[in-house]
């Protein structure tokens, strides 16, 4: 499975919701090609539960851009390409602004990692921008 067909988001769901997705999914007989990837991802994330592996929380500032890690807790470290919506370009993007120094804020992320409207939504979903202001303007009162 590549880092970009993975949808980090996925790995917020329950186990119910994820069975419910899959018996859905497969009942639809004019499912995409993409709804099918999605399906098998589901499976696979379901059955890495089942086994006892968990997922990290998504780190903006130590995600690796393209391949899944294995962080010292042991748990799965989905990559900056694994960001809905994001794909390689983008997560390259991201990579390399992150590399000049850590973003201060999400206007500094949008701005430098040129991080789409969208991609900023999905990475709140995933408590990626928890403790980054939302801009680098300080307030004084």
């Amino acid at each position: 499975m590549r880092g970009t067909e993975f949808d980090a988001t996925l790995t917020l769901l329950g186990a119910q919701e994820m069975e419910r997705r899959i018996r859905a999914a497969e009942q639809d007989r004019g499912a995409s090609p993409r709804e099918k990837t999605v399906v098998t991802i589901l499976e696979v994330v379901r059955e890495m539960l089942l086994r006892g592996i968990r997922f990290a929380p998504f780190d903006l500032q130590t995600a690796d851009e393209r391949l899944f890690m294995v962080t010292p807790d042991g748990l799965i470290a989905p990559p900056i390409a694994a960001i809905a919506g994001l794909g390689p370009n983008g997560a390259r993007q991201i990579a390399q602004a992150r590399l000049e120094r850590p973003f201060s804020s999400v206007a500094d992320l949008r701005e430098r990692g040129h991080a789409p409207r969208p991609v900023i939504e999905v990475l709140r979903e995933l408590g990626a921008l928890q403790g980054l202001p939302e801009t680098d303007q300080m307030t004084l009162f």
